[in-house]
């Protein structure tokens, strides 16, 4: 099933506004849904697993999910 276009707009609109509270580093809460947080992660020794030779893994930023217990609840009923 096809989504309205208007649909895909407001999601893109979202989307946008959400990628730019956590670039400023705020927590986003969808109620119901869950909570998106952006967690910066250290560079961290590392190994190739083809050759064993010890690397260093670069530091990043990721968004981490944690979900409602009501959509556990929904998910589970």
């Amino acid at each position: 099933m096809p989504i309205p276009k208007t649909i895909q707009k407001t999601s893109a609109e979202i989307g946008k506004e959400i990628i730019a509270m956590l670039r400023a580093g705020e927590e986003v809460n969808i109620p119901g849904v869950g909570r998106l947080k952006r967690v910066d992660k250290p560079a961290r020794p590392g190994r190739n697993p083809m050759t064993n030779e010890a690397i260093t893994i670069a530091a990043k930023t990721v968004v981490k999910f944690s979900q409602s217990s009501k959509l556990v609840d929904a998910l589970n009923s």
